[in-house]
């Protein structure tokens, strides 16, 4: 592998050399570019418009050889087979000193300011490598898709305006998310005993608790007859959403990780949206 690129601390491709279409193409190259995905199916970046990603990026200096290495990259609008350029020869990183010895020998950061957009769409990274005054060749491609940065605060606050939303638990991403997106909340407490024995009609309470804490909560309020919603960050749980209703109460219980990417990642935005539109709607 010479270039590839990172996320987490887990070595990710995004895409290889896509096949699908003419102009996606695969070039006769010494490069190489590492699939860890099980079933070979390339990884995607989503990202918001207007904002910048942060792409870590590993370079192979056992397959390079020493000397100096320059990264450079175009950015495309991708709709269907289609590429619209948007940025060309971005400098991603310029003379990077390889000493040809190390699998890994160079971790780098590279931030790269998207476009903002109005509507859902999807862009297309092209990376290049040049080593010393050799030419330039393809290093490996990028998926990127590209949601308003906005995409879900109507979603939530439609949401906030039909229910009125109480925390509980330490969920501090999901309470700094709710306010920088300045949506209204009741904090209830630190953890799931904060909830009043009589809940407010009109209110959706949100947090984080254990799924023991949980079952041994509903176990103590068997007659409680509010919207809850429960995020479970027990690692042994399968994900997914477990809604159930009795004696009135609408509980949802939820072991998806979703809590802590909510600012930076539309998914997550999107799901949480789904889970809530759901319990309150049911």
């Amino acid at each position: 592998m010479l270039i590839s690129l990172i996320m987490n601390g887990n070595v990710l491709i995004l895409l290889c050399f896509l096949m699908t279409s003419g102009l996606l193409r695969a070039e006769s190259s010494a490069l190489e570019v590492f699939h860890s995905i099980p079933n070979g199916e390339p990884a995607i970046y989503n990202v918001f418009g207007g904002q910048s990603v942060e792409l870590p990026l590993a370079i192979d200096g056992s397959r390079l050889g020493q000397g100096k290495v320059q990264l450079s990259a175009d950015l495309f609008q991708k709709a269907q087979t289609l590429l619209a350029p948007l940025r060309k020869n971005i400098l991603v990183k310029d003379a990077i000193v390889i000493d040809g010895t190390s699998q890994l020998n160079q971790l780098l950061k590279w931030s790269l300011a998207i476009p903002d957009v109005k509507r859902e769409c999807q862009m297309l990274l092209r990376l290049r490598l040049k080593k010393d005054d050799a030419k330039w060749e393809s290093a490996c491609d990028v998926l990127l898709n590209v949601y308003p940065k906005d995409a879900a605060t109507e979603d939530l606050r439609r949401i906030a305006a039909l229910k009125a939303i109480h925390l509980f638990g330490g969920a501090m991403h999901f309470r700094d998310f709710l306010l920088a997106k300045k949506i209204r909340i009741a904090d209830e407490g630190r953890d799931i005993t904060a909830i009043p024995t009589q809940p407010d009609p009109k209110g959706v309470y949100i947090g984080t608790a254990t799924s023991t804490q949980l079952g041994g909560w509903l176990l103590d309020h068997p007659e409680w007859a509010g919207t809850l919603v429960v995020f479970c960050s027990d690692g042994d749980l399968l994900p997914g959403v477990f809604i159930s209703g009795n004696h009135g109460a609408r509980v949802a219980k939820v072991t998806l990780p979703i809590m802590n990417s909510l600012a930076s990642d539309p998914r997550s935005q999107a799901t949480l949206v789904e889970i809530l539109n759901s319990v309150i709607h049911q």
